[in-house]
């Protein structure tokens, strides 16, 4: 009979987590239907996947080379970029679930994570709009912390190993993982039972795996400090004093975390939960609830050691992924407020799957448009027929390189926010602008300096098209074909 029941309680997750990835194809389906524009994030990935380094910019590699595996098979494009989010997202519920399974959740508790996850704008909202890094570092966080808890109950090597491999994937990853890394080990470090997870020989097996795959990245921070520093502004350093800059990281949290925190307070109060196995349940919640004061430390620390003035909520989202576990866990809630619970994070769900792409579809009904709503590839695809195909371009902002490579996918795109190591262009290209006229200084300096074109003595054509959705609204842009001769040493 526990058999059976143990076999139903996995047939219970296995459909929980069906309806998890269901959502979240129905979701990247839709935001594809409505717009075939390349967001922010997006344009940025087409860019960087050109090529293979084992650096880009400020921002770590990993999902660049993802990317670029992924379009190794199906070619540059968009669709494959939402799948890849979907599948993304999907593995880190499904992480959230399989650790609720190692601290032996009831299908009950199973509901309230979920519900609660809902609850978190970054994740549900900004993680399907059109964020890449966090998403990632956030699911290989939600791994790690589920590989510690196997190894706790099976010590094998060949867990340490798998420990291992996600270290250094979530250090190549994006680079606040380090923060949760050191949280989880002082949290680890503080629970008898999971001290043994990090004092067992084992864990020698862990370190060069680590070792092999983030050294690249590292030896390359380390040779390009300009580059690996490069968003280092974003926090504003020097800008104000600690009790700023803690004030600041304070508030990013508390906005990560509200909505969740209102509901869970309203919905779900009342005696703490009982119904944990005994055997588990002292070092398991331990364990979450030190994680959460370690990260409360180990960001402390961070500000006052670097004077961070400004920290983003999305930055939260490898470091608290984990508060709606704790939750469920302590959370006993009467079985009416139960239901408002999940009920609310059902609608809550439902309204999200709209607004995505209701926020391109109803933009003029709120004045409020974004990129989406830009016809960046049909702009692009008028600038030529199809007998005369440009070899490169030449793009002003990244998210005009990145929908050129949509429309383009073998011709070369270069934008002067990174630098990407690929062959000296030559032949029949673009110089592709937003600014009319192409009248920016930056780029007028990095055209002159890097493939010595003079946007000077060139005379743009323009094209413009009605806005998606809104055809009152207009965007133009402007391009100028030029040929590069072939370098000297190639002829």
């Amino acid at each position: 009979m526990q058999r059976e029941t143990g076999q139903r309680k996995q047939a219970n997750l296995l459909y929980l987590w069906g309806i998890v990835f269901i959502y979240f194809s129905f979701n990247a389906i839709a935001l594809f239907a409505v717009s075939g524009t390349a967001d922010k994030d997006q344009a940025e990935q087409l860019i960087l996947s050109q090529a293979f380094q084992p650096g880009y910019s400020s921002k770590p590699p990993l999902y660049t080379y993802i990317v670029k595996a992924v379009f190794y098979v199906t070619g540059p494009g968009l669709a494959p970029l939402l799948v890849l989010k979907a599948v993304l997202l999907s593995l880190f519920a499904g992480s959230i679930m399989a650790l609720g399974k190692q601290f032996g959740f009831t299908t009950r508790q199973h509901l309230v994570t979920l519900a609660s996850l809902v609850f978190i704008p970054q994740l549900i909202w900004e993680s399907q709009r059109d964020l890449t890094h966090s998403v990632l570092v956030t699911t290989i966080a939600a791994a790690t912390l589920l590989q510690f808890a196997r190894i706790r109950r099976n010590p094998a090597t060949i867990n340490y190993v798998a420990l291992g491999a996600l270290t250094g994937l979530g250090l190549i990853g994006k680079y606040n993982y380090a923060m949760f890394l050191t949280a989880l080990i002082l949290a680890a470090s503080s629970v008898p039972q999971y001290r043994s997870v990090l004092t067992n020989r084992r864990v020698l097996a862990a370190l060069p795996v680590a070792l092999v795959i983030s050294m690249p990245h590292i030896f390359w921070l380390v040779a390009n400090p300009e580059l690996a520093t490069g968003s280092i502004s974003k926090l504003h350093i020097g800008d104000g004093n600690l009790v700023t800059g803690l004030a600041s990281a304070a508030v990013a949290a508390l906005a990560f975390l509200t909505p969740l925190l209102i509901f869970s307070i309203l919905l779900l109060s009342g005696p703490l939960k009982q119904g944990l196995p005994e055997k588990i349940r002292p070092a398991d919640s331990k364990l979450l609830l030190n994680l959460l004061l370690a990260t409360i430390i180990v960001v402390a620390v961070f500000v006052m050691a670097t004077g961070a003035q400004q920290i983003k909520d999305r930055w939260y989202q490898p470091l608290l992924f984990y508060v709606p576990l704790i939750i469920a866990m302590l959370a006993n809630p009467a079985k009416t407020r139960l239901k408002w619970y999940l009920g609310l994070g059902v609608v809550f769900a439902l309204l999200v799957s709209v607004a995505l792409p209701g926020r391109t579809i109803f933009a003029a009904l709120f004045d409020k448009y974004s990129r989406p709503n830009i016809p960046y590839p049909d702009l692009l695809a008028s600038m030529v027929d199809h007998e005369r195909k440009p070899v490169f371009i030449l793009a002003e902002t990244n998210v005009l390189g990145g929908n050129s490579r949509l429309v383009f996918p073998d011709a070369v795109i270069q934008v002067p926010s990174y630098s990407i190591g690929l062959n000296s262009l030559s032949g029949d290209g673009f110089v592709v602008c937003e600014t009319p006229d192409c009248d920016n200084a930056r780029f007028k300096e990095w055209l002159d300096s890097n493939y010595a074109i003079d946007a000077h003595l060139l005379k743009f054509n323009s094209i413009e098209m009605p806005y998606r959705y809104a055809p009152s609204e207009m965007k133009s842009i402007y391009f100028f074909r030029v040929r590069l001769p072939q370098p000297a040493n190639q002829e």
